[in-house]
C-alpha cells in the first residue's frame, strides 16, 4: 500500500499540539519543543513501513517518539 503525503501530513497535525505541549513540559522552552516536534514530523516522514499512528503519537506513545527524538535514538 502506498502512503500519502496528505494523509501523513494530516495525522501527524493531528497529534501535533499535545506533542508540543508535552515537549514544552519536559523542556520549558516552547522554540526547543517545536524544534523537537519538527523532528519527529521529519522522523514519521521518512518511516519505511506503515505503523499506527496512534501507537506512535497517542496518550502512550507520544513520550516514546519525544524522548527518542530528544536522546536521537530514532523514532519507530
Amino acid at each position: 500500500m502506498t502512503r500519502s503525503s496528505a494523509t501523513d501530513l494530516a495525522v501527524f497535525e493531528s497529534h501535533r499540539a499535545p506533542l508540543v505541549a508535552h515537549a514544552y513540559r519536559m523542556l520549558g522552552d516552547l522554540g526547543r519543543a517545536e524544534d523537537m516536534v519538527q523532528e519527529a514530523w521529519l522522523r514519521w516522514d521518512g518511516r519505511r513501513e506503515e505503523v499506527d499512528s496512534e501507537c506512535i503519537f497517542g496518550d502512550d506513545g507520544n513520550a516514546v517518539v519525544l524522548q527518542r527524538t530528544r536522546f536521537g535514538k530514532g523514532a519507530p
